[in-house]
């Protein structure tokens, strides 16, 4: 392009710029060896705090009452479901894509103290304003904001604060957290609800979970600064370049788009499976299994537990046994998770309860490695100062995935009669993830940057 008039054009100069800095970028000249301190692992401890209370228990501590919850209130269950658990789902997405601004803009502890506020006010307001179905909406799209802060945080905190070949027991201890404050959430507010036989005490009560994350996280604030605030090897920035254009460098790249389509397919087979599975193995057949509720729920349990246990130990798996050659642990996982997954459909296994759990403890260990490590994968991809707007864009889109997977599974359930494709579809989806893993790759662009 011609210059103009004056001079060169600004466009024609930017380019320029653009491309020096991504020469220079791409050397990988070092600086000074970053210095990674003990205190990271408090700050990780923190973190699956806050995780655990704002998309754990916060999230799920209204399904085991709405039920009571209906009684209450004179409101169809159905219309307590979609306040009390649909709309959290929805709007836990919209904080996700909230935090991609917000983690690159604020900071990983200003963004925690943000979703525990929101965590904890709407928990406290249960009392006063949880009487109508406008209130508890509100109130629910505080504590949704609160848990999807935190929800894409993770990857963004290990880059700045945990070397490599550490970042995927970062990224595992989030699925711990959730699947933890999940399991747990669910005990604490029943065992409120029995104690003050109240249920917006009961809901109010659990906003203490989340206020203690808040002081946690002020207590980060007098810590040291993350080691790693801008990039693992050089702090290079032309001028002009800043983190906005690293992030539309991060655009051009089809790994930002193959990222949101796999956590898309994870997220669909995730909240598809925990929610469908146990209505299969409680009906009668040929529907289901025939197992009935308690019995049900018991045997599930062994998935939910295995899939927190998977997510808590991934990070050390691909470290030790695949020396963070994350591709293949990604790809081992999902080719398990497909084998798994759909073996509940064998009469062979649902017929004997000792094969059922076996396959339902593999099903959700092997399948916890895939999400987390994916998100490990990017911390080795891109420069910490786009992971914010990476991790949340990733989580909130392709976290859209979980109800479009209950959504087309309850259709298909409807339609058929028959959980069998529903359950096929979602090894279905694994493989399919399998054949995207094989397309994943570290942009070259970054390589100089990334630790």
């Amino acid at each position: 392009m011609a210059d103009g008039p004056l001079g060169p054009k600004k466009g024609d100069a930017m380019k320029r710029t653009r491309e020096k800095y991504c020469k220079e970028v791409a050397i990988g000249q070092p600086a000074e060896r970053i210095i990674y301190p003990k205190y990271r692992w408090f700050v990780m401890i923190v973190m699956f705090w806050v995780i655990f209370a704002n998309e754990g228990a916060i999230g799920i501590g209204p399904a085991p009452l709405v039920g009571i919850i209906s009684l209450s209130t004179g409101w169809e269950l159905g219309t307590v479901t979609a306040i009390m658990i649909g709309s959290f789902t929805f709007f836990i997405a919209t904080g996700c894509l909230l935090s991609a601004f917000l983690l690159d803009k604020i900071g990983i502890i200003k963004t925690f103290m943000l979703a525990c506020m929101l965590s904890a006010a709407g928990a406290f307001l249960m009392p006063v304003l949880g009487r109508s179905i406008g209130g508890l909406v509100f109130l629910r799209l505080l504590e949704g904001l609160g848990g999807g802060l935190v929800l894409a945080s993770p990857p963004k905190l290990a880059c700045e604060w945990f070397p490599a070949a550490e970042r995927g027991i970062v990224t595992g201890v989030q699925g711990a957290g959730v699947g933890f404050g999940v399991s747990i959430g669910i005990i604490i507010s029943s065992a409120m609800y029995t104690a003050m036989n109240d249920w917006l005490m009961s809901m109010a009560l659990m906003g203490i979970i989340p206020f203690i994350g808040l002081i946690l996280s002020i207590v980060l604030r007098f810590g040291p600064e993350a080691p790693c605030v801008k990039n693992s090897f050089t702090s290079v920035h032309p001028a002009g370049i800043n983190a906005d254009t690293d992030f539309k460098l991060v655009l051009r790249q089809p790994l930002f788009y193959l990222g949101i389509g796999m956590i898309f397919f994870f997220a669909w087979v995730q909240q598809g499976y925990s929610n469908l599975t146990p209505g299969y193995l409680t009906v009668d057949p040929p529907s289901g299994c025939g197992l009935g509720t308690q019995a049900a729920s018991t045997i599930f349990s062994f998935y939910s537990f295995s899939f927190t246990l998977g997510s808590l130990f991934s990070g050390f798996i691909g470290r030790y046994i695949f020396k963070n050659e994350l591709k293949k642990s990604i790809a081992l996982s999902f080719v398990l998770s497909a084998f798994f997954n759909v073996s509940v459909l064998l009469p062979a296994v649902y017929e004997n309860s000792v094969k059922l759990r076996i396959c339902l403890i593999l099903a959700g260990f092997f399948f916890s490695w895939s999400g987390s490590m994916i998100f490990a994968y990017f911390t080795q991809c891109y420069p910490s100062e786009v992971m914010g707007r990476i991790g949340g864009f990733t989580q909130g889109i392709g976290g859209l995935g979980a109800p479009a997977g209950i959504a087309v599974g309850s259709i298909t359930l409807n339609m058929t009669g028959s959980y069998f494709i529903t359950l096929t579809a979602m090894g279905i989806l694994c493989l399919l993830n399998l054949i995207l893993t094989f397309f994943l790759y570290k942009p070259k662009i970054f390589a100089g940057r990334v630790g």
